[in-house]
């Protein structure tokens, strides 16, 4: 189920439509009133649609796996297709994405991350989520030097603070304070302080 405003959004209502024709998807539309507008839904049906389902599961979540099976241009794409379906892009080059669910906020973050970007999340005052691109210009990282082929994501919890986590080149992606960022504190050829 794909959901955009047919009132104030009716160009991304035809591109969707026309995204799903040129690849043949089974779909049927339905419009229905919302708040003071008309919210255009695509109900997507036969294998398509198991085959997003298969990918999303039951909660419409952004699996980390699913995104570190994507090329550079296919990330490229799928960011690109998330800021157009739930997000803007500023005048000044950036771009906001809203999310209310944290799953959703911490994949859309690492994908902006992995395509290159500098991004801060912070709560509005409905409690949404806003991921925004943190250069005023958009300016991002040369993600192709960015690779996630053997990446292994897990959270430890080591009872104590951690200073200096080894990796092979002393690069890695944190998340603190609602702030995504790359980073490398320490280097690879001294010894981790005790």
């Amino acid at each position: 189920n794909i959901g955009q405003s047919l009132s104030y959004n009716g160009k991304k209502c035809s591109q969707i439509e026309a995204l799903l024709d040129a690849i043949g998807a089974d779909y049927y539309i339905n419009d229905a009133p919302y708040k003071n507008g008309v919210m255009r839904y695509f109900q997507i049906r036969g294998q398509l649609r198991d085959e997003m389902r298969a990918v999303v599961g039951p909660d419409k979540d952004l699996p980390y796996w699913f995104i570190n099976s994507l090329t550079s241009e296919q990330l490229e794409i799928l960011l690109d297709a998330i800021i157009l379906g739930d997000g803007q892009y500023l005048h000044s080059g950036s771009w906001t994405v809203t999310a209310t669910r944290q799953q959703h906020i911490d994949a859309i973050t690492y994908l902006a991350v992995l395509c290159g970007y500098r991004v801060n999340n912070y709560k509005t005052k409905h409690s949404w989520s806003v991921i925004k691109a943190k250069s005023w210009t958009g300016e991002r990282y040369d993600y192709r030097r960015v690779s996630v082929d053997s990446l292994d994501i897990s959270i430890e919890d080591y009872g104590r603070e951690v200073w200096c986590p080894n990796t092979d080149n002393s690069n890695f992606v944190a998340y603190r304070g609602g702030r995504t960022f790359l980073t490398g504190n320490c280097h690879f050829d001294e010894e981790a302080p005790e």
